[in-house]
């Protein structure tokens, strides 16, 4: 019996594990959704509040950076300045005095304009004298030749020098076409204060800002490590590449995430970049991913128990029931299984139990109707002895007696008194391959009594490992009788029998073949037809022993009928049997 295969190859466990994911899983990306929809609006919230305060800050520095190159202007156009730097000789000592006063006057006024002046500094080449807030001194000739560089005559306001940062307005004589600085008036910035100043302008521990320079290379940190330095260099000039205002991109340094928010200044041809680690920025929602991921362990173990759960209440009992079907398709019978909880499947388990049970009777009553179909067969086959043999056997007999061929006749009724017996006896329907062959040997030395030299048989010795297998009686003489009386009937001298036994693991090949013309192909093909048919009507000789065959031994055993090697018809008797049943 076969089991109906299942087309869906997914068990009942995995479908029901993937309906209960397709509840689960909906709710649980909606739960991610809302924590994603949360952190993009913090995030939004934040970059909108650094973008303002950015704003702010460009703003004021933009106004402070006014201011100063306004009254530096304001400076450069002071008549004292002027005086000082015209090289009059007329000039006393108290006018140069009280110049200078009034110059210094000015650059404090300029100082205390703004916290990002650090000092402001005149210095008039023609008198080699640098004024500053708070003295007058001969300027060193290396900064003063540094000074004269400090010409903005490029859109940068900002200069270096000497790792400061420098406003400068140089004046040059007009009389001449040489470019001579009469006077240069330097403004230099607190580097100090701007760097306070972004100090103050972020609030995350791990968060800063950074003010940047087109050209220049002017830079101003809030103490922000090196190598986040190079990296937001590298993107202000990718970015500044692209020409882009303003905006906020995403950033991984050295394997952190960062957000970076960027504004740039066309006045001061600068931009001011804030960084914000996003651990930072989503610190406050901290406690919502790890519950997030809480739920998501606890839905997790959940589902585990649910899977847990099924696979014990109801796959497991399952599994065993298909596994006694399965038991049952490999024709084991005797098997029962037990389900003591009191549910739907205590019902499956019942109704299976009592199916076995009905069918070990069903295959007891058919097994005894198969024994007793055998027995009738063989029986049947006993009975029906040839009459042209048993008449030739006499007639033979008949003829020696004649020629007082005692020896003869001695050995030809020893024979047949052995044939008669073997297939007359009823002690037992099973008998070993050895004392067939054995039963066969008298039959030949019977049929050679008769025939002479008209036909020789050629037997093969018997393997060894079959000599012990038992086999239905009268499985191989009737096929050796079927060669004498129609493969070799017309055959005058020459005619050849050869039997042959072969044995594999699994099985045993009993061939007879004879060099007869008789048969044609249409006939063998015409027997094969019948023998492969199951409702063939026919029950002597050869279709008898196929029948029996397949009894004993199963559909795959059987008899077969091709042309053989010499001509005539060879007919193979297959017996298969499973490892280990020869002796069965």
């Amino acid at each position: 019996m076969k089991i109906i295969k299942k087309k869906n190859n997914l068990s009942i466990f995995a479908k029901v594990f993937i309906i209960f994911l397709i509840i689960i899983f909906p709710i649980y990306i909606l739960t991610l959704q809302i924590i994603l929809m949360g952190r993009n609006d913090v995030r939004e919230e934040i970059e909108c509040s650094m973008q303002s305060k950015i704003g702010f800050y460009l703003n004021t520095l933009e106004n402070n950076i006014d201011n100063i190159k306004r009254f530096q202007k304001e400076i450069a156009d002071n008549k004292d300045l002027e005086k000082l730097s015209s090289g009059k000789i007329y000039m006393d000592s108290f006018e140069r005095n009280e110049a200078i006063l009034h110059i210094q006057s000015e650059l404090v006024r300029l100082k205390r304009l703004t916290d990002y002046v650090e000092e402001a500094n005149v210095y008039i080449p023609i008198i080699n004298k640098k004024i500053s807030t708070s003295s007058v001194s001969i300027m060193p000739k290396y900064e003063a030749e540094g000074l004269a560089r400090l010409d903005r005559n490029d859109i940068h306001p900002f200069m270096r020098l000497n790792k400061k940062f420098y406003i400068s307005t140089v004046v040059y004589y007009t009389r001449n076409s040489a470019k001579i600085p009469k006077y240069i008036i330097s403004i230099r910035i607190s580097t100090a204060m701007l760097s306070d100043t972004l100090k103050q302008f972020l609030t995350y521990e791990r968060g800063g800002a950074i003010l940047l320079t087109r050209g220049r290379g002017i830079e101003v940190t809030d103490g922000t490590p090196r190598y986040i330095v190079n990296s937001l260099r590298h993107f202000f000039i990718k970015e500044d590449i692209n020409n882009v205002m303003e905006d906020v991109k995403f950033l991984t340094i050295d394997g952190q995430n960062y957000s970076i928010i960027y504004k740039k200044s066309d006045s001061l041809d600068t931009a001011l970049i804030a960084y914000i680690p996003e651990s930072d920025m989503f610190g406050s929602l901290e406690k919502y991913n790890k519950w997030f991921w809480f739920v998501s362990a606890l839905t997790a173990c959940m589902i585990i128990a649910f899977s847990y759960g099924l696979r014990y209440m109801i796959v497991q009992p399952l599994s065993r029931l298909i596994g006694a079907f399965e038991d049952m398709d490999r024709n084991n019978v005797n098997v029962a299984v037990s389900y003591e909880p009191q549910d739907e499947l205590s019902y499956l388990y019942a109704r299976f139990n009592e199916m076995i049970k009905k069918m070990q009777d069903l295959i007891q009553q058919a097994y005894e109707e198969k024994l007793r179909a055998q027995h009738a067969e063989l029986k049947q086959l006993q009975y029906q002895i040839n009459p042209h043999f048993l008449y030739n056997s006499f007639f033979l007999i008949y003829r020696m007696a004649k020629m007082n061929d005692c020896d003869g006749i001695m050995l030809l009724t020893q024979h047949l008194a052995n044939f008669y017996r073997f297939i007359t006896r009823a002690s037992n329907d099973e008998v070993t391959l050895q004392d067939e062959m054995d039963h066969v040997k008298n039959y030949v030395a019977i049929q050679s009594i008769r025939f002479g030299e008209r036909i020789k048989v050629e037997i093969t010795d018997l393997p060894l490992q079959c000599q012990d297998l038992e086999i239905p009686r009268l499985t191989i003489q009737p096929l050796v009788e079927n060669a004498y009386t129609h493969g070799l009937k017309n055959k005058i001298d020459g005619g050849i029998i050869k039997i042959n036994v072969e044995s594999t693991s699994n099985e045993v090949i009993i061939s007879v073949e004879d060099n007869g013309d008789e048969v044609t192909d249409s006939m063998i093909e015409e027997l094969s037809k019948m023998l492969a048919s199951d409702d063939v009507d026919k029950s002597t000789g050869m279709f008898n022993v196929h029948r029996r065959l397949k009894l004993k031994y199963g559909s795959n055993s059987g008899i077969e009928v091709l042309r053989g090697k010499m001509g005539g018809m060879c007919v193979r008797a297959h017996i298969r049997y499973e490892e280990g049943d020869r002796s069965d």
